[in-house]
This record gives C-alpha cells, structure tokens and sequence, in this order.
C-alpha cells in the first residue's frame, strides 16, 4: 500500500517549508525562550564549535564528534540512552535516476518523570545516503553529521549534493561532495533573517537567498522583506555580488526551466540571471512547487513515499513535474 511521504512521516507540505524556511527567523527574534528538551532545540547545546567555527567556504572531511554514540538495540529506558535513527527525507536525484535521502539520528530515553509519555532526547544528527529507484543499492555518503537536517538535493550528473541542517534554530546550507566532503555553502546571519541555498536545475550554478524581514513579523502578509540573491558556482563558489530587491509578505524561491532564478511574494515577483548580476520584475510564476529539479517528484511527475515500508513511487501526477507541470 502507498502512503503519501508526508503522511507517513508527519512531514509539512514542501511549499510551506519552502517559504517558512525563509521567514523563521522572524519568530526567533520576538520571543527568545530557554532552549527545550527536544531533538531540535537540543541541537542549541552543541557548543563545541562544530558549526559555529566554521565559515562559508571552508570544508570538512570527517564529522561527527557531537553525534549518537549510545547503542541501538537497546530498549528504551529510564538508566540509558539509546540511539534511534529514522529517514527523514528523501528526493528524486536531479536527473530521476537514484534516490537521495537523510536518517536522522538521536540518543532518547525515558525521563524519570513520565507525564505525557515523550522521551528525552539529544545529540541530532543527520546522515546522507543514496539508493537506486527500486530501493536496492543503499550507501551512505560520507560520515554522520551534527545537528537535526532540513532539506535536500541531489544534482547527480553535477556530482553534488546540498544539505540543509538547523543550528539553534537558524537554517544552515552545505554542499557534499560525492566522497562527503563537506563545505559551507551559506549561513543565516541573524536572528531576523533567514538564508538558504537552491541549486539552479541542471545543478551549474547555486542561488544563495536570504531574507530580513521585522522581528515579530512571521505570518504577516504585509511585512516587508528584503531580499538578496548571490549566485554561487557548482563548487560552491560565489560568483556574484548580492543583488538586493524588496517585496512584500511570505517570500518564496524557485529556478525556471530556463535557467532564471525567482523570489516572489505571490504578489509581485523578481528573476535574476543565472549570473546573478542583474534582477528584472517579472510576472508572478504560476507555481514555486517544485523548486527546481530535485524534490520528490522526478521529470515525469512520480513521486516518493513510503511503499510497503520502504521508499518508492507513491503515485504519479505529471502536473506536478518541475516546470509546472508537462
């Protein structure tokens, strides 16, 4: 029996991520709070400067330092911690020939106050791997990374990946390499802004994205939104000065069949060359769903979800297909 990705695995709606990624930090401003006992929120405690050294550009070979080391076949427990992993995402590769996806990992274990029946849990971490459409041929890429993952792409016959991860709640972009190699590709500067990375549809180039709105503002469809694009090359380079433009309400990103790069607010929307060195008002796109070509439907409009317990073709819809359908 299919059942839909998102149902099974308690997911939000990819286009509401989508644009939600990009306004979070609004939220964070407005009301900080004590970080909570949760897989997310424990990722605040890694102080150990696994991220928060790095800067954009530099790379990383190994990882992992920060991550679950308690056993897996352990029962859970009040006297222990044990480690879970789950699949946390998954899409098709650029070029719909394999499978990408990410396990997420944590320690739990149950607290000595059991009121609503939760777990404790801490150290999330996240863990890329591929497979080919019909679930065969799994291998992890890389080793196991620090902090709970967002988002993922999978530009195959441009040989790389890009990873979203979230560090006290801000979202983190990196590029891997097929060795898993790690390098930073953007971070979210602050705590009213949010960053993240969208690789054009034949995986080139890269569109770093980050909007600033009011603090306070998340939800408010007339907030005001500054918006700067820079365009990165397929190794992770910046190849453009940010080019800055303003719209209004909840921002969304998406890459044309084209090649043009879109931020739009639904109500007014702007398109940047693949150079990144020039923006155009546009007509708003008729879609922003998928992004660009690797999501979790393929060219041909089938996507994935979980099939007799596995990752597979859910169902099919060709209007879902990248480019607003075929």
């Amino acid at each position: 029996m299919a059942i839909s990705v998102r149902a099974a695995l308690g997911l939000v709606s990819v286009p509401a991520r989508l644009g939600l990624a990009l306004l979070v930090g609004a939220a964070a401003c407005s009301a900080p709070a004590e970080p909570k006992d949760d897989a997310l929120e424990n990722a605040a405690r890694h102080d150990d400067e696994s991220t928060a050294s790095e800067r954009v550009g530099s790379v990383e070979a190994e990882l992992g330092s920060d991550c679950p080391t308690a056993p897996e076949w352990l029962p859970v427990s009040v006297f222990w911690w044990r480690t879970t992993r789950s699949v946390d995402r998954f899409v098709w590769s650029s070029d719909g020939s394999e499978i990408a996806g990410l396990e997420l990992l944590l320690e739990e274990k149950k607290p000595w106050l059991q009121v609503t029946g939760a777990t404790e849990k801490r150290k999330p971490c996240h863990r890329l791997f591929v497979q080919k459409a019909d679930g065969s041929g799994k291998r992890y890429i890389g080793a196991t990374a620090p902090l709970q993952n967002g988002e993922l792409f999978d530009m195959l016959p441009a040989g790389y990946f890009v990873v979203e991860s979230f560090d006290k709640g801000n979202l983190v972009a990196h590029r891997w390499a097929p060795d898993g190699t790690r390098k930073l590709l953007a971070t979210t500067p602050d705590s009213c802004s949010s960053t993240r990375v969208l690789p054009a549809p034949t995986g080139a180039t890269m569109a770093s994205v980050t909007v600033r709105t009011p603090c306070g503002s998340l939800g408010d469809p007339s907030t005001p939104a500054s918006v700067s694009v820079q365009m990165l090359n397929a190794q992770g380079d910046v190849i453009s000065q940010p080019t800055v433009v303003a719209l209004t309400g909840y921002v969304q990103p998406v890459w044309t069949r084209e090649g043009r790069f879109v931020v739009t607010s639904q109500t007014a929307a702007f398109s940047f060359a693949a150079t990144g060195d020039s923006a155009a008002s546009v007509a708003v796109p008729a879609c922003t769903f998928p992004p660009t070509t690797s999501s979790d439907f393929d060219a041909t409009g089938r996507m994935l979800g979980i099939v007799d317990g596995g990752i597979g073709v859910a169902t099919s819809d060709p209007t879902r297909a990248f480019g607003c359908g075929l």
